[in-house]
């Protein structure tokens, strides 16, 4: 029996145009309120899906229209396609289309596969070459004259020079992308540009005026047709209110994010949202809340290869590692984020994984590393002048030079810190630059200033709901109180600190070597220590 070829053909050539058609259904499901149903939709022919587009992939030079339908492929959603394929897939199903429209020599689908790589490539580590893509796609569409499509690719270069920290042109691809979707009547695009300059606000201390910008956007966009945006603003939201000190106001925001993304079966979405509720938590002092969300998180970051979040919760998880004590496991979480942030070109996050490094070396008495990875620090935050990150690394290397026994440097770094931080209203840098200073009056047994230090600190850190820098003012405080001969008092917090939830462990250690030293009897200072296990922190005042 022999087969008609052209039969053939014609049968698959329908087969592929079949099942763009249920892509296309999926497609406008997933934006009108029928997501699960989307889903499933895709899930229940997927395998077919996919073996109709490699079929017009590899039939694209038999005729126009196989040509046309494996550019139609990339009409895909973003979500739809991601839950489904793995970067590599996506990138070859996108790069199948730019092939096809290459072939057609169509101008405005060519410059459009072109961007979709450039997205795809911004969520990995990447950025750089995400970059050539969207700047190929500018010049294709400028020469065709086809300008719709360009606020969208303005505002991904704007992100992407977010990411690598060139805030000026960010500023401009953004401000520039406003300006042609006010000419162009696009609304979701004008959106993302507000939401962009909300970001360049935000990275540069400004946190009033990013809020502006995210409730500008927020309005424009539409929480069912462009739910994984809504959920983007809401999560920048929490951001400007985290950076300001306001912790509980940035968690109810990530939490409205995620229900957003569960909502919406916006699992990358889902997976930004619990980042950013671990974040949110840890400086709550919930460390078990933070642990299991980023617990949540970070498989599907692995699995979408979002390497960018990734980063920032190997930060947390190092950060909640090393307040328990496990320091091995918090120099893997930092130098695997590091290296991923060095990779990406990322330097904010790689300036503040290096802070963190070095605090890990202080805590394990390697002055000589730590002072490396401050100074290391303090010249890319200076370079891409972050006035929070010159701040941290100033204060840090006080906390360096006060264990080392300088204590003029160290002064002089605090006071610069605590300058910054006054300037840019940042709340927990200002508690725990109080701590600092505290400690180091004690040192120099100047108990007057050192008091003021630390209940400067509290009270801040109190007013933020931030545990961690109250805990240490209140260590510190006790050591004034055994001073002026309130031993009482002074093993009553110190009974409260060893047991909060927030204590770390090293601070938990520093109590242990201390709490001996107050002249009670074992009886009165188990008793004091056992009034102070069952006070509530927030009811203290000093």
């Amino acid at each position: 029996m022999e087969f008609d070829i052209d039969i053939l053909y014609k049968g698959q050539q329908r087969y592929a145009q079949h099942y763009t058609q249920h892509l296309q259904i999926a497609s406008q499901l997933y934006g009108t309120r029928q997501t699960q149903h989307s889903l499933t939709k895709l899930v229940k022919n997927w395998q077919q899906i996919a073996q109709a587009q490699r079929w017009t992939a590899a039939h694209m030079n038999t005729s126009e229209d196989v040509a046309q339908m494996c550019i139609t492929y990339a009409d895909v959603r973003t979500e739809l396609l991601e839950a489904h394929q793995t970067i590599d897939e996506q990138r070859q199903w996108y790069e199948d289309a730019l092939k096809a429209a290459r072939s057609l020599e169509s101008k405005a689908d060519e410059a459009r596969c072109l961007h979709l790589i450039g997205v795809l490539l911004g969520r990995t580590k990447k950025v750089q070459e995400a970059l050539l893509y969207h700047e190929q796609a500018l010049e294709i569409l400028f020469d065709c004259g086809e300008l719709l499509l360009i606020p969208r690719i303005y505002n991904h270069i704007g992100v992407a020079h977010w990411v690598l920290g060139d805030r000026e042109q960010a500023r401009k691809y953004h401000q520039q992308s406003l300006e042609l979707c006010k000419e162009f009547a696009n609304s979701v695009e004008a959106a993302n540009a507000l939401m962009g300059l909300g970001y360049v606000a935000y990275t540069e201390d400004q946190y009033a005026k990013a809020q502006d910008y995210y409730q500008q956007a927020l309005k424009l966009f539409d929480s069912e047709q462009n739910f994984a945006q809504a959920a983007t603003i809401l999560r920048a939201m929490g951001d400007a209110a985290f950076a300001a000190g306001d912790y509980e106001a940035a968690r109810q925001s990530y939490q409205r994010s995620l229900s957003l993304c569960k909502t919406w079966s916006f699992e990358r979405g889902v997976a930004v949202s619990l980042t950013k509720l671990a974040y949110a938590h840890r400086e709550l002092g919930d460390l078990t809340a933070a642990t299991t969300y980023g617990e949540q998180s970070i498989h599907l970051l692995r699995k979408y290869s979002d390497f960018r979040v990734l980063a920032m919760l190997l930060n947390v998880l190092g950060s909640i590692a090393t307040i328990i004590g496990n320091y091995e496991q918090a120099q893997g979480y930092y130098a695997e984020g590091r290296d991923i942030c060095n990779e990406m070109g990322d330097k904010m996050g790689l300036a503040m994984l290096t802070i963190r490094l070095g605090e890990l070396a202080l805590k394990l008495h390697d002055q000589i590393m730590a002072q490396r990875y401050f100074e290391e620090s303090l010249q890319i935050f200076q370079t891409i002048n972050d006035a929070w990150g010159i701040a941290t690394s100033m204060a840090s290397l006080g906390d360096l030079h006060q264990k080392t026994g300088h204590a003029d440097k160290a002064e002089t770094h605090f006071i610069q810190a605590l300058d910054i931080f006054e300037e840019i209203k940042n709340r927990k840098g200002i508690a725990n630059t109080h701590v600092s200073m505290g400690k180091l009056c004690l040192q120099q047994t100047n108990y007057a200033l050192a008091c003021e230090h630390f209940k400067c600190a509290f009270q801040e850190a109190m007013d933020i709901r931030t545990p961690e820098p109250a805990l240490e003012s209140l260590f510190g405080y006790a050591h004034i109180l055994l001073q002026v001969g309130d031993q009482q008092r002074a093993a009553e917090l110190l009974g409260l600190v060893s047991h909060h939830d927030a204590t770390s462990q090293e601070l938990k250690d520093r109590i242990e070597s201390f709490i001996h030293q107050i002249p009670l009897s074992d009886e009165n200072l188990q008793a004091a220590i056992e009034r102070g296990k069952i006070q509530k922190l927030e009811q203290i005042t000093l």
